[in-house]
C-alpha cells in the first residue's frame, strides 16, 4: 500500500471531519441516501442494492431515519430528489 494513503482510520477521521464537517461514515451514509433518492426519482428500478443496502426495506428505514422523509415522497415528486438532504 502507498505510504501516503496508509494512515489509520482515526487519522482519516481527524482530517476528514474538519474538512467536510461530518465524520466519514456519516458522510457516506448521507451520500448513499442522496444518490438513492436521485435514482428513485428517475427510474422505476429497485435501487437499494445499487447504493449499498441489502434490501429496499433497509434503504427505506435508513432514508426515514436520516432524512425524516418517506421514499414515497421522493418517488411521487421527482423534483424533491434534487436536494433531499
Amino acid at each position: 500500500m502507498d505510504p501516503d494513503i496508509s494512515g489509520c482510520r482515526s487519522s482519516l477521521a481527524a482530517r476528514f471531519n474538519p474538512t467536510v464537517g461530518q465524520d466519514p461514515l456519516e458522510y457516506l451514509t448521507r451520500w448513499r441516501l442522496e444518490l438513492g433518492a436521485h435514482r428513485l426519482a428517475h427510474t422505476d428500478e429497485a435501487i437499494a442494492h445499487s447504493v449499498g443496502y441489502v434490501s429496499e426495506t433497509a434503504f427505506g428505514l435508513a432514508f426515514k431515519r436520516e432524512l425524516s422523509k418517506q421514499l414515497a415522497a421522493i418517488a411521487d415528486k421527482p423534483e424533491a430528489a434534487e436536494h433531499p438532504l
